[in-house]
């Protein structure tokens, strides 16, 4: 009688803590989306990243999970080159060019109500003058 009474404890603990890690860990509460450069010089060379990181209860990144998203360069098409685009994972590789300006990104993650933009300034690269 009282292995069967430690077996179902045992049991209901593990059920317990499998939900809880489910609702706090492996569930997706928001996106945030992160930028590697908030600016840009006009040189062929510079590369931002931008990416779209799944954020759970607890404020920590998702473990084994990824985001759609869709990336729109609303502004500044023409200053940049797309070096990579992955809609499945959330990733965005620019590469500017040779001419200075700015660019506007709006960035719409699956789970996201609202677009986020993302501005990035590409300054003159007065050392190759």
């Amino acid at each position: 009688m009282k292995n069967h009474l430690i077996t179902l404890v045992i049991v209901i603990l593990i059920v317990i803590i499998g939900l809880a890690s489910y609702s706090y860990i492996f569930k997706i509460y928001e996106t945030k989306v992160e930028t590697s450069a908030q600016s840009l010089f006009a040189d062929n060379n510079s590369k931002a990243i931008i990416t779209a990181v799944p954020i759970n209860a607890l404020g920590l990144r998702v473990p084994f999970r990824k985001v759609r998203t869709r990336f729109e360069i609303y502004e500044g098409r023409s200053l940049v080159h797309v070096i990579s685009e992955d809609e499945h994972s959330g990733k965005l590789i620019l590469q500017a060019k040779d001419k200075s300006g700015k660019i506007i990104i709006f960035v719409k993650p699956e789970l996201a109500l609202l677009p986020t933009m993302i501005e990035i300034n590409i300054y003159p690269n007065f050392a190759a003058e």
